[in-house]
C-alpha cells in the first residue's frame, strides 16, 4: 500500500483546486452499507457543496435522489468522491475515465493500488487516504476512521 505520510505535501497543494465550491461532485457509496459513506454526504450537505449521489441500490438519501452510475446524472461532474468499498473502486475510476472526469476523491478503505494505479496512468488527479471529512469539518474524524478500521 502506498505510504500516506509521503502523500500529504502534494495533496495540500491540490486539494483547494478539488474544494472549490464552484465544481459539482458525484459521491459514489454503498449508502445502506456505510456510516462513513452518509457521514460524507452529510459533510457535503453542510458545507453546502453542489453534489449527486451515485448508489444503484438507493432511491433516495439525506433528501436528494441517487443515480445508478455516474452515466445516468443529468449533468457530469467536476470530481467523483468515492466511498465504495476497496474492490469496486477501480471500475468507479474506470467509468470517470470513460466519461472525461478528471479528478477523483478516494475516501480513506475506498482505495486499492490498482485504483490508485489506474489513475495515474491515465493522467486523472487522485486524493486518496486523506477524508473530505477531514478538510471541511473535523481535523480528527480522519483518524478515528482510520484507526477504526485499522488503516
Amino acid at each position: 500500500m502506498i505510504d500516506y505520510y509521503t502523500l500529504i505535501p502534494n495533496f495540500k497543494k491540490i486539494i483547494p483546486k478539488f474544494l472549490d465550491k464552484k465544481n459539482l461532485f458525484a459521491v459514489v457509496g454503498d449508502f445502506k452499507k456505510s456510516e462513513h459513506a452518509v457521514d460524507v454526504l452529510k459533510t457535503f450537505k453542510k458545507q453546502k457543496y453542489n453534489f449527486e449521489i451515485v448508489d444503484p441500490n438507493c432511491e433516495e438519501i439525506e433528501g436528494k435522489k441517487c443515480f445508478d452510475n455516474l452515466e445516468k446524472l443529468p449533468k457530469k461532474p467536476d470530481i467523483v468522491c468515492i466511498t465504495t468499498p476497496s474492490d469496486k473502486t477501480e471500475g468507479v475510476a474506470k467509468e470517470c475515465l470513460k466519461l472525461g472526469i478528471k479528478m477523483v476523491w478516494m475516501e480513506p478503505g475506498s482505495e486499492s493500488d490498482e485504483a490508485v494505479e489506474f489513475c495515474k496512468s491515465y493522467y486523472i488527479d487522485a486524493i486518496y487516504h486523506h477524508s473530505i471529512i477531514k478538510e471541511q469539518v473535523n481535523p480528527t474524524a480522519e483518524e478515528e476512521f482510520l484507526k477504526k478500521h485499522d488503516i
